[in-house]
């Protein structure tokens, strides 16, 4: 018989903070989180942010297998520095200023 270890990622934000969606190839793939939006709460567990690595098609994306719906924490703990945009408005867009672990604002409104 295996054993399956659970292993317990950080708590970076409190769990009251939500849930939101990735991209698969961010959270199962491995890729990069360089591209991020923040629209309007579908339930009142939604934080409405959305994760991405960048570079998914619109095929991709609108294939519901292609994303998870995770703990915001979960998505910042691929990307920690993102934690500081967080608090940011409805119909923000951010994507990550080359190698670095700073992020731009594309749309703000």
């Amino acid at each position: 018989m295996t054993s399956t270890k659970f292993v317990r990622e950080p708590q970076l934000i409190p769990k009251e903070s939500g849930f939101c969606f990735i991209s698969n190839k961010v959270a199962k793939e491995g890729f990069r989180l360089n591209y991020t939006y923040k629209e309007l709460e579908e339930e009142n567990f939604d934080s409405g942010w959305r994760f991405f690595a960048g570079d998914e098609s619109d095929e991709y994306i609108n294939n519901p297998e292609n994303c998870s719906l995770v703990l915001l924490n979960t998505a910042v703990n691929y990307a920690p520095e993102i934690i500081s945009y967080l608090n940011l408005p409805v119909d923000t867009q951010l994507e990550r200023m080359g190698d670095s672990n700073v992020f731009r604002i594309v749309r703000e409104d």
